[in-house]
């Protein structure tokens, strides 16, 4: 009973040609602790950018209003800011990762309670048909060209052209 207890909820975004995210439902304590640089390791570039701009220009306000003599040296009401940032990316974290998701064309398959990330991707795979499991990995598309690299007839790299100016001699 008590593994049950600490099972969590994850949705499952597949894509067709990209690696299955898996994003855990409700409170993020990674976004939460590591907040804008949780957002950079995201690569969600416009949530770090947005929040960093957001979080100066919060701050240089708090202090002006809260700070009457602007004393660095002591804590001030300014110090909230921090707090009420990492409050914001622990709750709204998640599901701006969601959103980052869905518009990069993952759609999402599923829900499962699972103990953790890798559970809950094995659960996923287990429940997914396998035909429908390979064609969200496969690439439809044949690579006929690529600079330095000649393709045989079924697409696959056959050989590889060193040119004198790509290594040193």
């Amino acid at each position: 009973y008590i593994k049950l207890l600490l099972m969590k909820k994850y949705n499952i975004y597949p894509h067709e040609l990209l690696p299955t995210q898996i994003v855990k439902e409700g409170w993020g304590w990674p976004a939460f602790f590591f907040n804008t640089f949780w957002a950079l390791a995201k690569k969600m570039w416009g949530v770090f950018f947005f929040s960093w701009a957001l979080y100066i220009f919060a701050y240089l306000i708090a202090l002006i209003i809260f700070s009457s003599d602007l004393d660095f040296n002591e804590f001030s009401k300014a110090d909230i800011v921090p707090v009420v940032f990492m409050i914001f990316f622990g709750a709204y974290g998640n599901s701006w990762r969601v959103d980052k998701l869905l518009n990069a064309g993952y759609k999402y398959a599923d829900k499962i309670n699972a103990e953790n990330y890798k559970s809950a991707l094995n659960r996923y795979r287990a429940k997914t048909p396998s035909d429908k499991k390979e064609s969200s990995h496969k690439v439809e598309k044949k690579i006929t060209s690529s600079p330095g690299i000649i393709f045989d007839n079924d697409g696959n790299p056959s050989k590889i052209i060193k040119d004198s100016w790509s290594y040193k001699k």
